[in-house]
């Protein structure tokens, strides 16, 4: 046995979708408090989660299709990571939220209970976002912003800084004056951790907000 490899997939009872397993650790993550022979949630694939870093999927929590999980994230509970989206860094995915689609979060964001992040959205920095609400289309949430309760934020929509979003706002981004850029997505990258996504965002139409953070739509 490769003594690098950080966990297995083992044959479970009832997966959520045939062909799924479970993971289970062959070595201590201290870390993370994950001991030899703890199982851990479901994958479709050993792509799904990176042997390297301290990443680890908990609980009844899947991560499947082409979906990553890499660097120190961790998603739990019964969280969904699926299509083609990517969490990583020291971001987490917990409660029943789902990260679907090209979606990424990372750095230090959370998205946690009922919350979707999908499409092309990106969540990171110390963003939150919580309870029932959406982040999708070509949507950033960054900085110290909080989207919360029913709250919408999509199309080429900026939250950011200390930004609140709450309730049943939706903020529609419509079109930028001019495209963001996105880096390319590789299927296995857990350097791709190191750089620093925020630098790519865009000028955008102007500020919409105050001292409570900024929100460009």
């Amino acid at each position: 046995m490769d003594t690098n490899l950080k966990y297995e997939l083992i044959e479970a009872p009832d997966p959520p979708t045939p062909g799924m397993k479970r993971i289970r650790a062959l070595r201590d993550i201290p870390s993370i408090s994950v001991k030899a022979s703890d199982v851990g949630g479901w994958v479709g694939r050993p792509g799904n989660l990176a042997q390297d870093g301290d990443c680890w999927v908990y609980d009844n929590a899947q991560v499947y299709d082409n979906a990553q999980v890499f660097g120190d994230a961790l998603v739990s509970g019964d969280a969904k990571v699926f299509g083609n989206a990517m969490v990583y860094s020291s971001a987490q995915v917990s409660g029943s939220a789902q990260v679907c689609g090209g979606a990424e979060v990372f750095g230090n964001a959370r998205v946690s209970d009922y919350a979707r992040v999908c499409g092309d959205a990106l969540v990171f920095g110390d963003a939150r976002v919580s309870d029932y609400a959406r982040v999708f289309g070509d949507a950033r949430v960054y900085g110290g912003a909080r989207v919360s309760g029913r709250a919408q934020v999509y199309g080429h929509a900026r939250v950011s800084g200390d930004a609140r979003v709450s309730g049943n706002t939706v903020i529609d981004g419509g079109q930028p004056s001019k495209p963001a850029s996105r880096q390319p997505k590789p299927m296995a990258m857990p350097a791709r951790a190191k750089t620093s996504p925020a630098s790519n965002v865009g000028s955008f139409a102007p500020k919409i907000g105050s001292d409570q953070g900024d929100v460009l739509r």
